[in-house]
């Protein structure tokens, strides 16, 4: 190091000086941490609900909404603005106030030391003054340009520790250690004593709960709203764990299996299908990449996705959209039931498929679902009941219990809770 071979007291002034500057900016560094982490979350909650608005523009201006709307998106944008500026503004007055004095102290230390030491005293000459001189320029040059580097590291950090968060919480579904081979030959589910508590609730929903579907049986599960049906199906798919008792697909126990193979040999059908911004063809074919364009169509056609595609701009090349925003509610769930359909799974999972559909469309989606449903387990949640009374079996759920199981006769012979349900649906709630 040249500096050191002139005046080693240089290099510990210098060193000293940038020492002493982190000493007093850390603290400072700390503390404008929180604000920025603050006005991070304020930008976040900014862009969701300006997301979350364009996406449900529709239910605004249905409701007449778009006032209150413009007011929450003043309002978070202000606050977006008052935290801001408040991190800048923290950044500015106090960090920059001890910065810049010590930069300026530096530079004048250096030249003070560099006449000192080229003076009669030192003996070095012009060319220590020199390189004392663009030593300590370069020093104080960094501390000057360390306040951006920081702020864009600041910010590149923050967000980077948004996603990192997310990254380290741990999933709750694991596939065990050695899960067992798949074994082909019956696809019978059992449910044996299960409980189960969601997430944040202090009571179980299922605390006991035994159901059994033979292979190739049809059941339909029904009952009032959180009583547990779409719970059931979510677990069959392990996109949830039992916290007790357990659940038997095809004569294996679900945690034993790889989460692959279990839904391997499951197709499912939800209430709100999911669409991919991607094409139509792309959508149906989501279970079965490999499928050819004839196997495609002929699902389509089956779930009467034909009825429709020649509508659309590129046929099955059109892009549908994100979340499928270019197809209505109905034509969303055809395609689901098309990559049912297509995947040609032994067991199907069905959740109020036809729900968006009309009359009609229904009826002929039922022949079609009728014809997917030969020869598999099925098991279907609906709330219309018009849509399972041909099942074998019902299943009554209320509360997590089953309180009735039978066919649609006899459930209604019963006159239990499954018959209350049929005639309100059928004309009670008019007036005689």
């Amino acid at each position: 190091m040249v500096l050191w071979q002139y005046s080693p007291w240089l290099v510990v002034v210098l060193f000293g000086a940038i020492a002493l500057t982190a000493l007093l900016v850390t603290p400072l560094i700390l503390r404008r941490q929180a604000l920025v982490d603050a006005r991070e979350a304020a930008w976040a909650r900014l862009s969701g609900h300006v997301a979350d608005t364009l996406t449900n523009m529709d239910a605004v201006r249905a409701h007449a909404a778009e006032r209150r709307e413009a007011a929450e998106h003043r309002h978070r944008v202000a606050e977006n603005r008052e935290l801001a500026l408040r991190s800048w503004d923290y950044g500015n007055l106090r960090i920059d106030t001890v910065v810049a004095p010590m930069s300026v102290v530096t530079s004048v230390a250096g030249l003070v030391l560099a006449l000192a030491v080229a003076g009669p005293a030192g003996g070095l000459g012009v060319e220590a003054v020199v390189v004392t001189v663009a030593y300590f320029t370069q020093a104080t040059r960094i501390l000057f340009e360390f306040n951006q580097v920081y702020r864009r590291l600041e910010r590149a950090l923050t967000e980077a520790a948004q996603f990192a968060e997310l990254l380290l919480t741990g999933p709750t579904v694991l596939d065990p250690e050695f899960p067992q081979p798949l074994v082909t030959g019956s696809h019978g589910v059992r449910l044996e004593a299960v409980r189960f508590t969601h997430p944040g609730h202090h009571e179980p929903l299922f605390d006991g709960l035994d159901l059994r579907v033979a292979d190739g049986e049809h059941v339909g599960l029904v009952g009032r709203s959180g009583g547990g049906k779409t719970s059931v199906i979510r677990l069959l798919l392990r996109l949830m764990d039992v916290d007790g008792g357990r659940i038997l697909v095809g004569g294996q126990d679900v945690t034993a299996l790889s989460q692959a193979d279990l839904r391997s040999r499951i197709a499912y059908v939800p209430q709100d299908p999911v669409m991919f911004h991607r094409s139509l063809r792309d959508n149906i074919a989501f279970g079965r990449p490999d499928a050819t364009d004839a196997e495609i169509r002929a699902a389509a056609a089956a779930a009467h996705v034909l009825d429709f595609v020649d509508g659309l701009p590129d046929g099955f090349d059109t892009l549908v959209g994100e979340r499928g925003v270019k197809l209505s509610g109905g034509q969303r769930q055809r395609v689901a039931i098309a990559r049912a359909i297509l995947r040609d799974a032994p067991i199907l999972l069905l959740d109020e498929a036809t729900s968006a559909l009309d009359s009609d469309s229904e009826a002929r989606i039922q022949d079609a679902l009728w014809t997917l449903m030969a020869d598999r387990t099925a098991i279907v949640v609906a709330h219309r009941l018009s849509t399972v009374a041909g099942m074998d079996r019902l299943v009554v759920l209320d509360r997590g219990t089953v309180t009735e199981e039978g066919s649609h006769t006899a459930l209604l012979a019963r006159d239990g809770a499954y018959a209350e349900l049929w005639r309100r649906q059928s004309g009670g709630f008019l007036a005689g």
